[in-house]
């Protein structure tokens, strides 16, 4: 009998990739408006700041998720 391989299947791999985007970008943006309204800011500086760090912290979860598939 042949032993299973212990290589991810791709599509269980990235099926949830959607709520991880989702999850991540809406933490990073309510923080952002928490400390905007916190902070009393006219423009949304933190709001800005935060959506950029979600969208990195993306980036990397999907370059680590792609990794794994070598």
């Amino acid at each position: 009998m042949k032993p299973m391989s212990k290589r991810p299947n791709r599509w269980l791999l990235f099926s949830s990739l959607g709520f991880q985007i989702a999850i991540v970008m809406y933490f990073a943006i309510f923080f952002g408006q928490k400390l905007d309204t916190h902070q009393n800011n006219s423009k949304p500086y933190f709001t800005l700041f935060f959506s950029i760090f979600g969208l990195v912290t993306i980036l990397v979860l999907i370059i680590k998720q792609t990794k794994r598939l070598k």
